[in-house]
């Protein structure tokens, strides 16, 4: 085997160090990031349609490891990811911990992931826009110029490094128009800055796996083609077959987010989840995308959707799309309409235009899972679920029929040709993705393409839809007779700003149908947070929520401790201390959704049976962590 090694570019001449890959910190990187990034690069570079991905676990002991380690050129590696260990960096005390455990016999956990039908690993070694230079060279660069392409910053490939205990990923492809020369081959390692003791010099934070070569006096290393690249890939676990696309290993594959130690089935399900739950649409729809996972001692599990509980209605509910006869009367009706949108002008010159987009809603069965109940995915034509939009009423009206809804946009919207209207939508919305693509908010990419108006056009297709829902959902009603004064009087719900005003608060946190309401043996708690929409730049937020029970003459009790708070983001984290819920939310969000519960009602507040009370006051109030001004 043609022998490799590993080459580090040396340190800059002004002395500046890196802790790592900044990249990594853009958004959090949990499993579900790591496959939403994986899958919607691969469906970026298909060459048609039908692009097929398959995710395979290996766990290497002893022998098998040390092999692994051999054929890796590990003895040059070895220097770096040792000095490195020594820095007091995020990545340096990581490393330092795992390799303790490969030395007391830890097995080693790699993940190929093998995709074909795409176009692979083209381009030079570098310099110019292409594929190979955008994944496996340059950084913040995206290359991407296909308005429906889900990757639009050049973040999204720092999860490969970041879900790798070594920070060390390599590379297999068979490249398109390049079919007599691949595969090709190369690895690369995102470390902090670092200095080898033995030399005294310093390293920048890349280093690359591959053949030596001189250039402009210096030494790199660059990509392996042919005969020299399919021995090496054999020797890694990266073999493949001739048909175009890219296999890509993770060295010590792991979930940097979670305090233990996850095991290959575990992942297995995590993976199937997200796949399912994400690009439900990419594997029904047009792109006809095909998904598959192998873990040891185990066969290829191919992923269909329609198997998971929660989102078979929305498959239903798409494939339906369009097919209804306008009735909403009986659990799986489905039902569409068009709910118009204004993208705003363009800074370059291109005037406002007028479209739609596709609304469908299915009245849910009876025996369909909940979680996902009264949401609305929402996707373009990436076909990746970017959310799922909770409806406004998400606490039914009395009577209200439970539905899931899919908002198909831009070219994902149900037609057989898209219009120009159809490819403005797809850019404004593709613009109001940030890095994470999690959401539909205003960026600053938006702010630079079309001038103003974006944030009222998002702000009015959202109220748009949760309109049309709520025509379809909830029945008309006539007024009935008023109620006994004494059941209206038990349950009196007081919004409380911070200092016991009743007043609005004037805090730039906005809080939306907060409520309170016995149920069971509990007091439970819903309502929707914002950031109010004039505050652009922040570093965080929190709300602070409890109730107080309420004695005679509506005397202030203690209160009633809060047992459970949840929201629907992944950017908020929940604390209960002292009865109260802390809620704080990062900058990546700027609207969260939280339900609560209470202690049970059979406990005593200030030697009063919370039951009896019958009153309480729901309390909620919040604040800007920091807040950014610019000229």
């Amino acid at each position: 085997m043609k022998k490799v090694k590993w080459i580090f570019d040396e340190g800059r001449p002004s002395g500046a160090r890196s802790g790592g890959d900044p990249a990594k910190h853009a958004f959090e990187h949990g499993t579900d990031v790591f496959v939403r990034e994986v899958l919607q690069n691969a469906i970026d570079q298909a060459r048609s349609v039908g692009v097929e991905v398959n995710f395979k676990f290996f766990e290497l002991f002893n022998r098998d490891s040390k092999n692994f380690f051999k054929n890796l050129s590990f003895s040059t590696l070895r220097p770096h990811l040792k000095a490195v260990a020594n820095t007091k960096t995020e990545t340096g005390r990581s490393m330092k911990e795992y390799f303790k455990r490969l030395h007391d016999g830890d097995k080693l956990t790699l993940l190929r992931i093998e995709d074909k039908n795409t176009s692979g690993l083209k381009g030079p070694e570098s310099g110019d826009e292409s594929n190979f230079t955008a994944l496996c060279k340059d950084e913040l660069y995206s290359h991407k110029k296909d308005i429906s392409a889900a990757g639009s910053y050049g973040l999204g490939k720092s999860v490969l490094w970041s879900f790798s205990n070594m920070s060390t990923v390599l590379f297999n492809s068979n490249v398109e128009g390049e079919e007599s020369r691949s595969p090709r081959f190369i690895g690369r390692t995102n470390l902090a800055s670092h200095k080898i003791q033995k030399t005294g010099k310093w390293y920048d934070f890349s280093g690359w796996l591959g053949q030596e070569e001189q250039v402009d006096g210096a030494v790199r290393a660059v990509s392996l083609w042919e005969y020299d690249a399919r021995e090496i890939a054999d020797a890694l676990y990266l073999s493949r077959d001739n048909t175009t696309g890219t296999s890509i290993m993770i060295v010590g594959f792991r979930d940097p987010t979670s305090d233990a130690e996850k095991s290959v089935g575990e992942f297995q399900k995590e993976f199937e989840q997200a796949v399912a739950r994400y690009f439900w649409p990419a594997i029904i729809g047009n792109k006809k995308l095909g998904v598959g996972i192998e873990i040891p001692e185990s066969p290829l599990s191919r992923i269909n959707p329609e198997n998971d509980p929660e989102i078979a209605p929305f498959v239903k509910c798409y494939r339906e799309a369009g097919n209804g006869d306008g009735q909403f009367d009986k659990p799986g009706d489905v039902v569409t309409r068009r709910i118009p949108i204004t993208i705003p002008a363009k800074h370059e010159g291109q005037k406002s235009k007028k479209g739609e987009v596709l609304l469908s809603l299915r009245f849910a069965d009876e025996d369909e899972g909940d979680e996902l109940q009264n949401r609305i995915a929402i996707f373009r034509g990436a076909e990746m679920v970017v959310d799922y939009w909770r409806w406004k009423g998400y606490r039914r009206p009395l009577g209200a029929r439970p539905f899931h809804a899919c908002l198909s946009c831009g070219r994902a919207n149900g037609e057989s040709k898209n219009t120009d209207a159809d490819e403005a939508i797809e850019e404004f919305l593709r613009c109001s993705e940030p890095p994470s693509h999690r959401k539909w908010t205003t960026t600053e990419n938006l702010k630079q393409t079309f001038k103003q108006g974006y944030g009222k056009t998002l702000k009015e297709l959202k109220n748009n839809v949760d309109a049309v829902i709520k025509e379809l959902v909830v029945p008309e009603v006539t007024a009935g007779e008023r109620g006994p004064d004494m059941l209206r009087k038990r349950f009196p719900i007081v919004k409380r700003s911070k200092g016991g005003s009743a007043a609005p608060s004037e805090r730039p946190i906005r809080f939306r149908n907060p409520q309170a309401y016995v149920s069971s043996d509990s007091w439970k708690i819903e309502g929707t947070a914002r950031l109010d929409e004039n505050v652009p730049y922040h570093e965080g937020w929190s709300a602070v929520i409890q109730l107080r029970s309420l004695g005679e003459n509506k005397k202030r009790l203690d209160i009633i401790p809060i047992e459970k708070m949840t929201t629907d983001s992944s950017e908020a984290k929940v604390r209960i201390e002292n009865g109260k819920a802390y809620v704080d939310v990062t900058a990546g969000a700027d609207e969260i959704n939280f339900e609560g519960e209470s202690v049970s009602l059979s406990m005593k507040v200030d030697n009063e049976d919370v039951s009896a009370i019958g009153a309480v006051e729901l309390e909620i109030d919040g604040k800007i962590i920091t807040e950014v001004e610019y000229a």
